[in-house]
């Protein structure tokens, strides 16, 4: 059996509930929800197509991405697709990659009534490893998981880098899927 991207993410995370789309998709970008996902009281967003496009890593490795993002499932909201459209839209515009560790700013609050501007890009930890990365692909594609991070979290991993940062999460273990949670730092 043939098996693509969306058939890689339904046999490791169910069916997908439903598509997301918005005006400002990236051509070619879409979004789909999936419900009880990395656990039952989350659902999680992810791209479909993004990983259409070969994407350029620090010299000249390349690799294909997909983009995850989970919340609580009671703060959940089909807007958090037009994060990822927004975050797609920003890495095709010079077919750059995003690295383990990078913060990408939003420019505003993720969601009205929260207080996260901004994403940290990590290996999917909270999923089965067998998401992490679809080989079926030249070259494979690696789903990055991007969870919202608080400004003083931001200005941390600025100064102190994401190694440390990583270093406080694994100490700390804060619920990351909950928009509305305290900052670590």
């Amino acid at each position: 059996m043939h098996m693509n991207i969306s058939t890689h993410l339904e046999s490791i995370l169910g069916s997908i509930e439903r598509g997301c789309s918005a005006s400002g998709a990236p051509t070619g970008v879409q979004g789909c929800r999936f419900r009880d996902q990395p656990d039952t009281s989350a659902t999680t967003y992810a791209t479909l197509g993004l990983s259409h496009h070969v994407l350029r890593l620090k010299g000249a490795r390349e690799v294909r991405q997909e983009l995850l993002l989970s919340v609580q499932a009671s703060q959940a909201r089909d807007e958090l697709a037009g994060t990822l459209f927004e975050v797609a839209t920003r890495m095709l515009q010079d077919h750059r990659a995003l690295l383990r560790g990078e913060v990408v700013h939003l420019g505003g609050p993720i969601l009205h009534g929260t207080e996260a501007t901004a994403l940290y890009a990590s290996s999917p930890v909270l999923f089965p490893e067998s998401l992490a990365t679809f080989s079926s692909t030249t070259p494979p594609t690696v789903f990055v998981w991007l969870f919202p991070v608080l400004p003083s979290e931001v200005r941390f991993i600025v100064a102190h880098g994401w190694s440390a940062f990583e270093g406080l999460l694994e100490r700390n273990a804060p619920d990351l899927l909950d928009l509305h949670r305290a900052p670590i730092v």
